[in-house]
Order: C-alpha cells, then structure tokens, then sequence
C-alpha cells in the first residue's frame, strides 16, 4: 500500500500472469472518494517445472503421447507436438521426413492428443 502525493506506483515481486486488483482513494480532511476497481495481469513468462511425457503404440500405424503439465505454467498454455521418423507413403516407398509439425485434435482428457494427420502431402493408401 502506498500513501503520499505521487500519482503513481510501482508493484514488485509480483507472480508472472497472476491477476491483481487496485482502487485508489484520495482523501482530503472532510472525507475520501475513490477509483473504480481496475485489475491487471502480469505478463506471461516461460513455463517452470518438467514436461514428464510418455508414447504409447496404438495400432501398427499409430503412436499416441501423452505429457503431463509443467508444475506452474505461468501463462496460457499451447502444446506443439514434433516427431521426425519414417513415414509409408506408397507400397514399397517409405519416406524420411524429419521434424513434421502435425495436425492434432485435443481429445476430451485435457494433456492428451491425437494425431490425425501428419502431412498433406501423404495419401491414404488401399492395401
């Protein structure tokens, strides 16, 4: 709390992306008036704690991961997943592609993803 005649003041020590409320009340000897209620966040910093993350193999054509939060995240989260492997294009064709970025649909368990499609330059493929 701050007490004077400035008409600003400065907040430290304060958590990254954490949610705060201030007023200001000015009084004079025959009584005080007040600001309305302003809240602020602070700014987003990078993530503290492990990403711990395990893949499982669902089929002979699937590998599902799975990860657990970092312990504070210290912001809106985003998950990207990368993999780079070798990838069946065309009967008797397999195709190195490192680091392709997929197309990924969050599932209902909040850490958990499917990958749904690894490239479009892949085709389905009839046996």
């Amino acid at each position: 709390m701050y007490s004077g005649l400035r008409m600003y003041y400065d907040v430290g020590g304060l958590m990254p992306y954490s949610l705060h409320a201030f007023r200001v009340v000015a009084c004079t000897i025959k009584g005080c008036g007040s600001s309305s209620l302003v809240k602020a966040r602070t700014m987003e910093a990078k993530p503290d704690g492990f990403v711990t993350m395990e893949a499982e193999v669902t089929d002979a054509r699937s590998i599902q991961v799975k990860w657990t939060p970092p312990i504070d995240p210290n912001g809106d989260l985003q998950y990207d997943v990368y993999f780079e492997g070798t990838f069946y294009r065309n009967p008797g064709k397999y195709r190195n592609v490192p680091l392709i970025r997929p197309v990924y649909i969050k599932t209902s368990l909040y850490q958990e993803w499917s990958i749904i499609k690894t490239s479009p330059l892949l085709r389905p493929v009839n046996y």
